[in-house]
């Protein structure tokens, strides 16, 4: 699903994703385990040596036939944050949310031109 993301929200002009490749050699580096807790002080570790000021970090979690996503974006620089949510209602609509999510990620990158 992060990719898919990635891929949607990249198509942007004002968005430069970062892969996850290479978020995980900056977390190899700084030693950090896939399984660690990513507190404020941690995700601007990763932040700072992926030299970006905007971080986009999420979960999803299936509830019965639903599928929920919840993503959050750190502006980092400004000290702000704003969380997003997005459903699917199965397996079948789970493009379409996460294209509805990756929308309002480049919605919200263009309004603070900050991602």
């Amino acid at each position: 699903m992060d990719e898919m993301l990635s891929t949607d929200v990249g198509q942007s002009a004002s968005v430069r994703a970062v892969s996850s490749e290479r978020v995980g050699q900056v977390m190899k580096d700084l030693h950090i385990t896939p399984q660690a807790d990513l507190d404020a002080p941690t995700i601007g570790r990763i932040a700072n040596q992926s030299n970006v000021d905007t971080v986009v970090s999420g979960s999803y979690a299936q509830l019965g036939d639903r599928i929920r996503i919840d993503a959050k974006i750190q502006d980092l620089k400004r000290g702000q944050s704003v969380t997003i949510k997005e459903e699917a209602a199965g397996d079948k609509e789970i493009f379409a949310a996460v294209d509805r999510l990756a929308g309002q990620i480049r919605e919200i990158c263009s309004y603070r031109k900050a991602c």
